[in-house]
């Protein structure tokens, strides 16, 4: 139910009239409400977080958010949309590569030692050894049921 309503806003979340359904599909609600009646909850999972931090931050992401069902111009694929319509694929593959990459620079460098690679990778081989220890069914018998 929940992967049929996440492929829908995934790939047509800008279509007007979309619907998704509830309790596994026994009612269609249009997306707007649906949205907003999910993050009427989560702001106040919002509020509690903000009353722990102090501020506001949390409530002002879902503000935004919520803007989004209103007026779907204010979404992450119609900003990019607009980019690419304004400055062309390579100019907003650009724009984001400059910005990651000033952003990364401002990011403190840590240096790890080679200790810590060792002890990385032997906890690592540890836990596949654990997880492979446990698992008592085929590769052939998984891959069948899953594929």
């Amino acid at each position: 139910c929940t992967r049929t309503n996440w492929n829908r806003v995934i790939l047509e979340g800008r279509k007007p009239g979309l619907t998704l359904g509830i309790g596994c599909e026994t009612a269609q609600f249009p997306l707007p409400k649906v949205g907003k009646d999910l993050f009427r909850d989560l702001k106040r999972v919002a509020q509690t977080l903000d009353s722990i931090h102090g501020g506001e931050e949390y409530q002002k992401v879902c503000d935004e958010l919520v803007a989004c069902f209103d007026n779907p111009e204010l979404t992450f694929s119609a900003r990019i949309l607009r980019s690419m319509i304004d400055e062309g694929i390579g100019g907003t593959g650009k724009a984001f590569g400059e910005a990651y990459r000033n952003l990364l620079r401002e990011e403190p460098l840590e240096i790890l030692q080679e200790e810590e690679f060792i002890a990385e990778r032997d906890a690592s081989v540890r836990r596949q050894q654990e997880i492979e220890a446990a698992d008592t069914e085929p590769f052939a018998a998984w891959l069948a049921k899953h594929a």
